[in-house]
């Protein structure tokens, strides 16, 4: 009963609270949270609250953390005041009663709450991850601060989601991190190792065959791909940006289910910085949009505070619009009265304005892996970065607006990157997001990889004997029992290059990992007619430039006897007609 007279008396003040002073509540907010070697935690709050209402009082104060509170106390003023916890879905709320000890108009009060969390850390996929609220009351704050003291045992935070931090040594045993937060804050130690699984159907529901480019997990430097199931494919296709698909083919009214299975590990390597040519995205300074642009990048005179000047504004102005992404309207972004953008239109701001101030930028996809409180891999995502002295800067202007955790300048270990995009790529639907049928996948901790093949090996097959003068096609099948995705860096024939010969528009065909594939090549044999000549053709193969292979065939040329009779026929000819041309001229002369 007692309790229940302190949720109704609490849920009334509140509502008073929240209608008298809102506006009139300055406070400043500052936590200290101390992880211990069990990963337990011990959580100190320290909040002034500034009653600058007339006619109104203070009387309770709440706060929800996305991990179990198991105890707590508070003190307001130096004097106990009373404390209750709700469990909540993902974390605690912890409401502070106030009753006869108000902060009255015009004054002042301290708010000391302590409080004790089993473990605040989430650990899974090789990570430890730990998430702190920001103060999102009825008062506004003019000072949140965040200390974070942690066991040296979890190693060097790879992400914090906040791009200024203070980092601190205390001792052999404990390291500390301290900022001033603008919005929740993430921090993650150590790197994910996760398995991937994609599980969808292409279906063709044409009365045609037609084909298809599905994405596959490409590698990079600070992300380490093992396939460990793929469909069959007909060969894969890579990009000079490093992009791969597998090229399938449907026959008409048909589909075929596709159940890829994926290993990921990441690392925090960040000396990737590959960026495509540029994008030609002009910041439209004669749109009202573009001049609010021109305003925010123009405050400040470092590069990193202008893009984070950008950021700042996009997060603030613009809703997330979750419809079709039409990539061929892009431009109609700097039109009036939009309160609403998708995630390549976000995009498509901040590269006009990165190509503006003269820096290079690209446009990444994939999908996010550690979003608090979602279903990983759930949709594709969008996301850019431009660099800066050599420097990748990052945007997620969405999934920050989704999550409320800053995404600007952080590392990316918390995504799984499928590629870069391109307006150049026609063939390139953003895993589905530009036909409006996103590919979904599902993220569950990594699989053991047992027994797993490395070796690739390189047969050549050509005809045993060919005519002369003719185009002859050969086959070279390679069979790659590795679980990686082979790409050419060089293919050659006799010694002469031949990677043109790969190549289909602007992909270059590759190896599929755990499967043979064959690619045809032409050779165009000697013009002239040998008789019974046997000659070695020897092909050479570079792949993902530390494997390489060779392979010879020997290919026995004859004349065309059909070609040579026809030749032989059109010889007879010609010396009859000029024969009789000859007699016909002699008899009129004689």
């Amino acid at each position: 009963m007692k309790n229940l007279i302190t949720l109704v008396l609490f849920a009334l003040v509140s509502i008073i609270t929240t209608s008298s002073v809102k506006a009139d509540v300055v406070s400043e907010y500052h936590l200290n949270l101390n992880i211990t070697n069990d990963l337990s935690a011990q959580i100190s709050l320290e909040v002034d609250l500034h009653n600058n209402a007339t006619g109104s009082v203070i009387r309770a104060y709440s706060l929800d953390f996305p991990f179990t509170i198991v105890n707590a106390e508070a003190k307001l003023n130096g004097e106990t005041v009373d404390i209750s916890i709700d469990k909540l879905s993902d974390g605690s709320r912890i409401n502070v009663t106030f009753f006869n000890k108000v902060i009255n108009d015009n004054s002042d009060g301290r708010l000391n709450i302590t409080l004790f969390a089993d473990s605040p850390i989430v650990q899974k996929y090789d990570i430890s991850q730990l998430l702190l609220p920001y103060p999102e009351s009825n008062f506004s704050y003019q000072e949140v601060t965040a200390n974070v003291t942690y066991p040296v045992s979890l190693g060097t935070p790879t992400l914090i989601s906040e791009y200024k931090y203070n980092f601190t040594s205390l001792n052999s045993e404990q390291n500390q991190i301290s900022l001033s937060q603008k919005n929740p804050l993430m921090i993650i130690w150590g790197t994910p190792k996760y398995n991937v699984g994609f599980d969808l159907t292409l279906r063709n529901l044409k009365d045609t065959s037609n084909h298809y480019l599905l994405g596959l997990v490409p590698e990079y430097k600070n992300q380490i791909v093992h396939y460990i199931n793929v469909n069959t494919a007909e060969y894969a296709l890579t990009d000079k940006l490093g992009n791969a698909f597998s090229y399938l083919k449907l026959e008409r009214n048909s589909n075929i289910p596709i159940n890829n299975s994926v290993n990921i590990e990441v690392n925090s390597d960040n000396s990737e910085s590959g960026y495509p040519e540029k994008y030609n995205w002009s910041l439209n300074l004669d749109s009202t949009l573009g001049q609010k642009i021109y305003s925010q990048i123009n405050q400040g005179t470092e590069v990193i505070g202008k893009l984070n000047a950008l950021n700042d504004f996009l997060v603030s102005n613009f809703e997330v619009d979750d419809k079709r992404i039409d990539a061929g309207s892009l431009d109609k972004i700097w039109e009036n009265g939009n309160k609403s953008l998708n995630q390549l239109q976000f995009c498509y701001l901040i590269v006009s304005t990165a190509e503006y101030l003269g820096l290079p930028a690209r446009i990444n996809y994939g999908y996010s892996i550690l979003n608090p409180g979602l279903q990983a891999g759930a949709h594709p995502s969008i996301w850019c970065e431009v660099l800066v002295d050599g420097r990748d800067i990052s945007f997620d202007v969405p999934n920050q607006k989704l999550f409320k955790i800053s995404y600007f300048n952080t590392s990316h270990i918390d995504k799984l990157r499928m590629g870069t995009w391109h307006p150049v790529q026609s063939y390139n639907d953003i895993l589905g997001l530009l036909i409006n049928n996103p590919y979904e996948i599902t993220i569950n901790p990594l699989a053991v990889k047992q027994g797993l093949e490395t070796n690739v090996s390189m047969q050549l097959e050509f005809p045993e004997k060919v005519f002369s003068g003719e185009f002859y096609s050969g086959i070279i099948k390679i069979k790659n029992n590795s679980t990686k995705l082979l790409t050419f860096t060089e293919l050659k024939l006799n010694g002469g290059s031949i990677l043109n010969n790969i190549v289909v528009g602007d992909l270059t065909k590759a190896v599929m990992p755990l499967q043979e594939n064959s690619l045809k090549v032409d050779y165009l044999r000697e013009t002239d007619f040998i008789l019974d000549k046997t000659i070695s053709v020897n092909i050479e193969a570079e792949l993902n430039k530390n494997i390489s292979l060779k392979a010879q065939e020997n290919v026995t040329f004859e004349p065309d006897y059909k070609l040579i009779a026809i030749f032989v026929v059109i010889i007879l000819v010609v010396v009859f007609i000029l024969l009789f041309l000859v007699s016909r001229l002699l008899k009129k002369k004689f």
